[in-house]
């Protein structure tokens, strides 16, 4: 938003400077650039909420088209895809950025030109500049346009397909040029410019358009990083947090976490379950399990192995690469009198403990999972995981 109104400011005060634009606009710009860069820092802290609640209320449809596009966009930048596979998202990859700059360019040319920047289509030093400008903002993305394929003299077919994308690409901006330029032979020494900052610049660009699309797979999956504190409050218990892909054949689907007795069968527990764009934290018993939800599994090394030998059909259980955003507490027995010679079962526990209990301390003794009916003693200490920003 500072950039915003920054260059807002910078455009507002050459249309001054040149009379090409109203005198009244000049305040109003001024007051929306200092107030978008005073409330940067403001907007980047509550950046996380506000696309928390973007995401949530959007339409069903709008959240999986971002789905999808995830799900285009991931493997090429993990690099898990085949050949095929890969041909196919990079053209994908290849028309989303097609589809980018020419908004941009027709956002320009149909709004930002007429309504402040008249002065662009009547003299052509300006209008050389402002497109290059808007070139230079956009390059990222023409880099993608250009170089989704690399060069590969081994690979006659990608080295062809990737000229057929230089070809459009360069039919693209020329369409645009056309449509948009009053002065088209400005289009000439754009493109020389243009060429010189791509060859000058390229490394910084991929390094560029590669940061923009990790940032927003990032957005879209990996909301936090993996915890280290949390992982570290584990690895006394021999615990580990594991990822299960819920398969077509899933012997549980359908049936709540109730229902399932994961705990008391296998001794392990779900701590999230992470459907479509929504993450559940904590499931209560009566969750159920869905097709295609990724169930984030807390236990022992050999109890996920015992679980995973007894649904033969489950194909993939993929390491846990999002924090859960949670975090392992202790309570000390001792601080809380009012827990002594009580089950774990109990309400007087579940009004003090917001979360679920997973360990339990008892005369240096680890036990993983007590037991409901459990009697708390004196000099006990629970283990439990509470999502963060339910810390008690």
């Amino acid at each position: 938003m500072a950039q915003i109104g920054e260059f807002s400011f910078i455009i507002v005060g050459l249309g001054s400077s040149l009379v090409a634009t109203d005198g009244s606009l000049y305040p109003i710009v001024v007051a929306i650039s200092a107030i978008t860069t005073f409330a940067t820092p403001y907007l980047i802290k509550l950046s996380l909420q506000i696309s928390y609640r973007i995401e949530n209320s959007m339409p069903q449809k709008g959240a999986m088209l971002l789905k999808k596009y995830h799900a285009w966009i991931l493997p090429i930048v993990r690099g898990h895809l085949g050949p095929k596979g890969m041909e196919e998202k990079k053209i994908v990859r290849f028309i989303v950025n097609a589809i980018i700059m020419a908004i941009l360019a027709t956002i320009s040319a149909q709004v930002i030109i007429p309504r402040f920047l008249p002065i662009v289509d009547q003299q052509w030093p300006f209008q050389f500049i402002f497109w290059l400008m808007l070139y230079i903002l956009a390059s990222p993305f023409i880099w993608a346009m250009l170089f989704t394929y690399p060069s590969s003299k081994a690979n006659k077919k990608a080295c062809m397909l990737q000229i057929l994308l230089w070809v459009i690409t360069a039919a693209e901006l020329s369409m645009l040029s056309c449509l948009y330029l009053s002065f088209p032979w400005v289009a000439i020494p754009l493109s020389i410019v243009l060429s010189i900052y791509f060859t000058l610049f390229f490394r910084p660009l991929k390094r560029c358009y590669t940061w923009l699309e990790n940032r927003l797979i990032n957005n879209l999956t990996c909301k936090h990083e993996l915890d280290e504190t949390l992982l570290q409050g584990l690895a006394p218990w021999d615990s580990t947090l594991v990822k299960i892909k819920v398969k077509e054949h899933f012997p549980f689907i359908g049936q709540s976490l109730e229902e399932c007795r994961l705990r008391p069968s296998f001794g392990i527990n779900i701590v999230a379950i992470q459907r479509h764009l929504k993450t559940i934290w904590l499931p209560n018993a009566q969750e159920r399990i869905l097709p295609e939800d990724e169930l984030v599994v807390l236990g022992e090394n050999e109890e996920i192995n015992r679980f995973n030998l007894s649904i033969q059909r489950i194909k993939e259980v993929v390491d846990l690469e999002e924090s859960p955003a949670m975090e392992i507490q202790k309570m000390y027995v001792d601080a809380n009198p009012c827990l002594l010679h009580v089950p774990i079962s109990s309400a007087i526990v579940k009004q003090h403990i917001k979360g679920l209990i997973v360990g339990l301390e008892r005369n240096g003794k680890h036990i993983l999972n007590p037991l409901s009916p459990t009697i708390l003693q004196q000099g006990d200490i629970l283990l439990y995981i509470v999502k963060k920003d339910e810390r008690i």
